[in-house]
């Protein structure tokens, strides 16, 4: 059985291996947001957002039960939609 100093001497390893080389898939959490605050993002309802998922107008993620964004999508919509102002003012 290890002893307490082995174990925290293995806990401090696994902390600052975290801090400089994230895993995978806490890069791709940080890059992706939830339905609530997509739907904030784009200053939409959440009924709004769901209807334009069902009609496949917005890119998203589907993990089991979740629906995620991609930042760079949600920015690449808002870019989409963007109507320049007449009289070449933008």
């Amino acid at each position: 059985m290890r002893d307490f100093a082995e174990i925290e001497r293995v806990k401090y390893h696994h902390h600052i291996m975290k801090q400089h080389a994230p895993h995978k898939t806490e890069r791709f959490a940080a890059e992706t947001i939830s339905r609530i605050e997509a739907a904030a993002r784009l200053g939409i309802s959440t009924r709004k957002l769901d209807t334009m998922l069902a009609d496949r107008k917005i890119g998203h993620i589907r993990l089991g039960g979740r629906i995620l964004f991609r930042s760079q999508d949600l920015d690449a919509l808002l870019a989409r939609c963007f109507v320049p102002a007449k009289g070449g003012v933008e």
